[in-house]
């Protein structure tokens, strides 16, 4: 069963879409999208596929950056 979820911004000009990855069981593919027209989307680019440890890296490293901007 492959599992996709896709998150929306607010201003709906941007899409985040996070699927099961096809080619390895366990991993994730994050893929950010950019509004064309009504309903239409092109993808802006595809990271990298990552395990359950690599996204947590990438989110804690996430976490810290944003804590430093709302600092400054």
């Amino acid at each position: 069963m492959s599992i996709e979820i896709s998150i929306t911004d607010n201003d709906e000009d941007t899409k985040y879409t996070f699927r099961d990855w096809a080619e390895v069981e366990g991993y994730l593919e994050v893929v950010m999208l950019e509004c064309e027209s009504f309903d239409n989307y092109k993808e802006l680019i595809t990271l990298p596929a990552m395990d359950k440890k690599v996204w947590e890296k990438f989110k804690r490293a996430g976490d810290i950056v944003f804590d430093m901007m709302e600092g400054s």
